[in-house]
């Protein structure tokens, strides 16, 4: 079974013990990206994953919130990261299950795009590109997986955020 909390986390802070269930779960779909393939909508809930599961929701257990909630906090940081890692996932095989690289599919495509992606017809795409939005660093192997870890990075501390506000908020 996979540890989805690390030892001790119980005594930590919620962010923090959200940001290690998240980050762990990460980590998991990045050794085992088959089981991302693997319908979600009616678990099985075997013993293995029902431990994990346990362990996960133990992150929210000492919180004081309706257990409804409770649930719906861990559930949130899994689908996020389950999305994030998937679209990571896809991106890494992309070459593979084409036969293109990255940069030659790109290129392929990019006479196209710059006849239909014009700053009169997507003006806040066209400025936001122009203003970075789309950027990575220079050296990056593959910009849509670089892309997805970076938003995922962004969006999982946003999302904690959020959460801590909304735990610290009930409790007044």
């Amino acid at each position: 079974a996979e540890q989805l909390v690390a030892e001790g986390a119980e005594a930590r802070d919620l962010r923090s013990r959200l940001e290690t269930l998240a980050r762990e779960q990460w980590a998991f779909f990045q050794r085992h990206p088959w089981t991302l393939s693997i319908a979600s909508g009616r678990s099985v809930l075997g013993p293995n994953e029902a431990a994990s599961y346990e362990r996960a929701l133990s992150t929210v257990a000492d919180l004081d919130l309706p257990a409804r909630e409770a649930v719906a906090i861990v559930d949130a940081i899994s689908m996020f990261v389950r999305g994030a890692a998937r679209n990571a996932a896809e991106a890494a095989g992309a070459e593979a299950a084409t036969g293109k690289a990255e940069a030659e599919w790109w290129t392929e495509r990019e006479a196209i795009l710059n006849e239909v992606m014009t700053a009169e017809r997507f003006p806040v795409l066209d400025r936001l590109a122009a203003d970075g939005g789309f950027d990575v660093p220079p050296d990056t192997e593959n910009y849509n997986v670089r892309f997805i870890v970076d938003d995922f990075e962004f969006g999982l501390q946003r999302m904690l955020d959020g959460i801590e506000r909304y735990v610290t908020d009930r409790k007044r």
